[in-house]
């Protein structure tokens, strides 16, 4: 390949900043991602993202994939460079490479995601300010939309959030493709303080929504206790569930029906889901599988002799239902058919590991490393679970990948001698 423009660009202490955000990310995306892509692949990928703003960058991105690595990367850093040193092009280094990275990790896998150094110590910040909430789960779908799913009892259904609700500002703040977790941040504030919404219903129909932050309480899992039975709300899978919800099952002592809900659920932890499911199921049935890259595939079986012995397990699902939540759901409803059953709307459909790393230079990764699978070998990922009840007993949609196809494993990387 020919150089860039034919000069050779000064090398500044920008440079190194940059450019260390792009290698450990690349590195870490090259080694560790379920689906890999060797570097001069992600570096062309980067490439093509910038070129997205509008902006020329070199040669065709493309062709830096039949390169070396260090081909690849001494092509990369001249045409970023130059493109960052260019005469009314107002964007600096740091900015075109983060931007780049923005764009071009989620085309990796839905969930691959790259937090900039301005947006990830915003997170950090807002994680501080305020304990007021408004009881609510946030979703964020595959193109950006981030969708609005209130907790029972909280000030946000209260004010008229409605599950399903697209948000679409915060105090009058575009979410623009903004990480969840930042707009998360916004949401919250001192306890007493208002927070106003603006919000898309289902119907298309746009609302400012005016909610009251409340210090409320963070339990995880609340137990209600009714006529027809006892109801379970799991709000997230901390890793201390399981021992919740045995402890609080074992106080009240169920006698009827069980209705385990887990509407606006967005997940939590892996483990804690297959602890929690080891909790009703006999001993040695299969809980999920786990197919990591690099690794044997994994599977998680139930060790315990279930607390309760039940006639019938309810479980209410959502649009928000998500991660651990589903692992549980297609634990109980496949293992337990004619115990468990699950009703309302398809789930979210995540059905991943990641590893969230903390870049050096600031910013931060999350990286796909693993795909999961329920019982009977299919995974829920990107298709989501269908409610058994109205469905025949079958939750998995057609399109739901197993855990034998060839696209559920990593592809090999080449890589080629430098």
């Amino acid at each position: 390949m020919v150089p860039v423009s034919g000069w050779v660009r000064t090398a500044t202490a920008q440079d190194d900043a940059a450019f260390g955000l792009v290698e450990e990310t690349a590195r870490l995306m090259a080694d560790k991602c379920f689906y890999p892509q060797p570097v001069p692949e992600i570096l062309a990928g980067v490439m093509a993202a910038v070129g997205k703003e509008g902006l020329e960058v070199g040669q065709a991105p493309a062709e830096l994939k039949g390169l070396s690595e260090a081909e690849a990367w001494s092509y990369f850093k001249q045409a970023i460079g130059e493109l960052a040193a260019r005469p009314g092009q107002r964007m600096s280094l740091v900015d075109l490479v983060e931007t780049g990275l923005r764009r071009y990790c989620p085309t990796v896998d839905d969930w691959t995601k790259y937090y900039t150094v301005a947006d990830y110590g915003r997170i950090k910040r807002g994680g501080a300010a305020g304990a007021g909430s408004i009881g609510i789960n946030l979703r964020e779908a595959a193109n950006g939309e981030v969708f609005l799913y209130p907790l029972p009892g909280g000030p946000a259904g209260f004010a008229g959030i409605v599950a399903g609700d697209k948000l679409l500002t915060v105090d009058g703040r575009k979410l623009d493709g903004k990480p969840i977790e930042l707009v998360a941040s916004w949401i919250k504030g001192e306890p007493g303080s208002q927070t106003t919404l603006r919000v898309e219903r289902r119907d298309g129909r746009a609302e400012l929504v005016a909610v009251n932050r409340e210090e409320l309480e963070s339990a995880p899992v609340m137990i209600e206790k009714e006529v027809s039975g006892v109801t379970v709300r799991i709000r997230f899978f901390s890793r201390d569930i399981a021992e919740r919800v045995a402890t609080a099952l074992k106080e009240t002592k169920v006698v009827r029906g069980l209705t385990i809900d887990l509407r606006g659920c967005i997940g939590g932890s892996m483990m804690a889901a297959v602890e929690t499911a080891d909790l009703f199921l006999p001993i040695g049935k299969r809980i999920m599988t786990l197919a990591e890259r690099g690794e044997e595939v994994r599977h998680f079986v139930s060790e315990k002799e279930p607390i309760l012995s039940l006639r019938s397990v309810s479980i209410l699902q959502d649009e928000g239902t998500a991660s651990a939540a589903e692992i549980f759901i297609a634990a109980l409803v496949e293992n337990l058919p004619s115990q468990a059953a699950s009703a309302g709307e398809k789930s979210y459909g995540k059905g991943v590991v990641q590893l969230e790393h903390e870049l050096a230079g600031g910013g931060k990764l999350h990286v796909t490393t693993g795909v999961i699978f329920g019982p009977g070998g299919k995974s829920w990922n990107g298709v989501g679970l269908l409610p058994s009840v109205g469905n025949n007993g079958e939750i998995y949609p057609k399109e739901a990948v197993e855990v034998s196809n060839p696209v559920a494993k990593p592809r090999a990387t080449v890589k080629l001698v430098d």
